[in-house]
């Protein structure tokens, strides 16, 4: 979670000229709600709605894309991006359809169905490393 603020942060300083102080600031308040258990914020609750969330303009698909238009690796978005492609939940109307979507097309080709991320581009190989535990 660390590094996938670091680099989302830095991403928005530099493409929107935030200044980096309040970005880490927020960061922190971030931090702070995500320990805080009375909010109820939940892996699951998080993560649900996995196809949605590898849209090329949500937040995770679209964070790996601004941290390469400003010259840093998503290596940790790209962590994310392999785990939500792993959020399989019986309780959650898309998860089983992007189970089979792996399945069927491969990471590779999941990520370019729902996010049209080249197969053969440098977030494709980050996410296919990070989801075989190969980075």
């Amino acid at each position: 979670l660390e590094g996938f603020w670091n680099e989302t942060g830095n991403a928005l300083v530099r493409a929107y000229g935030f200044d980096i102080r309040e970005q880490r600031a927020h960061e922190a308040d971030l931090r702070q709600r995500f320990r805080n258990r009375a909010l109820g914020d939940t892996v699951v609750r998080v993560a649900r709605d996995p196809v949605r969330k590898l849209r090329r303009d949500d937040r995770l698909v679209g964070a790996a894309l601004l941290c390469q238009e400003q010259g840093i690796n998503p290596r940790f978005v790209s962590r994310a991006i392999a785990a939500t492609l792993r959020f399989d939940r019986d309780d959650d109307p898309t998860a089983p359809k992007l189970q089979e979507l792996v399945n069927r097309e491969s990471v590779r080709g999941a990520l370019f169905t729902l996010s049209t991320i080249p197969t053969d581009s440098m977030l494709a190989t980050l996410v296919e490393n990070a989801y075989n535990g190969a980075e």
